[in-house]
């Protein structure tokens, strides 16, 4: 307890100069916040350049989505191995041919894999990152693209699966991250139908006519699915998801059922380990790793400031430089350098 005092509280007994604000404790400060920040690049790269080692976790990313509807009061997703293999044959598809995009370069639609997968969907959809090295940040940039979020938090879907591959994309090694939602069709649903007939409302956004997404899914029965809030850089929407318009609408004409209601958990199922979750999240190591150090520098700030002293100026100085070197090396590192995130 006394060295604890002598570490963070200015009296005079140490002169009222902490041990901690000393040169050799600043010096300490300043190896570990440098460290550290060097230590996360050098992670990245590491798992970058691994065969043994992931930075992207299907199994993370799913418990990220479950707790993105749970906060929105969403009924958690259930994985689905058909889904999976659907997402692992689009994501081979990317890594073998080199392209990144919905539309594979032969014509192949997100929907064409669901159907080699064996999934006979009422609605689906579909995410697609590129170039992450960081679970969480693949969440995060789905969340903030509103696109990507309307997927996310689609009351319709109520299946996830996740794939990875690794390839090339542009001259450069890079993980394809292919996320599919669906919800499957009952066996009494799969009659067809024909066309698909005039879209009704739906609870997280509305249908439109198929004319918007003509290159995705021309000659394909599905109808767009669409969000008020997704347009491209001209303004004008764009899909989102799809239905499956083999499958029957409600009795009333043109009206589709509504999203079914199920339970929402406050503790959803959790399909990565803690430790899968810290690992595979360079910058979530770097954030709680910056956290405790923030948090002894204000613990010494309010210790150093408290009590008056001639070195009050002279720590408070040290420890605005510390705090300044911390927030600046966190902006800096907490996104992959040199690389360029992409999301469709």
């Amino acid at each position: 307890m006394r060295n604890i005092k002598h570490s963070f509280v200015p009296h005079e007994d140490n002169d009222f100069r902490p041990y901690l604000l000393r040169a050799g404790g600043i010096a300490l400060f300043v190896a570990l916040i440098v460290g550290t920040a060097l230590g996360s690049g050098a992670y990245r790269l590491t798992l970058r350049g691994s065969d043994y080692l992931a930075s992207v976790l299907p199994a993370v990313l799913i418990d990220l989505a479950n707790t993105d509807r749970t906060l929105n009061t969403l009924g958690a997703l259930t994985v689905n191995p058909t889904l999976i293999a659907a997402a692992q044959l689009k994501a081979n598809d990317m890594a073998a041919k080199g392209y990144f995009a919905h539309q594979s370069p032969d014509g192949k639609s997100p929907w064409y894999w669901f159907t080699q997968a064996g999934y006979e969907y009422r609605y689906a959809g579909e995410n697609l990152a590129i170039n992450f090295d960081d679970s969480a940040m693949v969440n995060t940039a789905w969340m903030n693209s509103p696109g990507h979020r309307a997927n996310l938090l689609n009351n319709h879907f109520t299946e996830i699966g996740i794939a990875t591959a690794q390839g090339f994309y542009e001259g450069q090694p890079t993980t394809f991250v292919v996320q599919l939602f669906g919800s499957r069709a009952l066996a009494a649903e799969a009659e067809t139908t024909g066309t698909a007939s005039t879209p009704g409302a739906t609870q997280n956004g509305s249908e439109t006519a198929p004319s918007a997404l003509n290159s995705v899914v021309a000659g394909e029965s599905v109808v767009p699915i669409v969000s008020d809030a997704v347009t491209d850089g001209d303004g004008k929407q764009i899909f989102v998801a799809v239905r499956n318009a083999n499958i029957a609408p409600s009795e009333e004409e043109g009206v589709l059922p509504a999203p079914p209601q199920r339970e929402v958990s406050a503790n959803p199922s959790s399909f990565a380990a803690v430790s899968e979750r810290t690992l595979s999240s360079p910058s979530s190591l770097l954030y709680v790793i910056y956290i405790g150090i923030g948090i002894v520098l204000l613990v010494l700030a309010l210790a150093t400031l408290r009590v008056k002293h001639p070195h009050r100026i002279k720590h408070g100085g040290a420890l605005l430089v510390l705090a300044l070197l911390l927030i600046a090396l966190y902006l800096l590192f907490r996104t992959p350098m040199f690389s360029s995130l992409q999301i469709l």
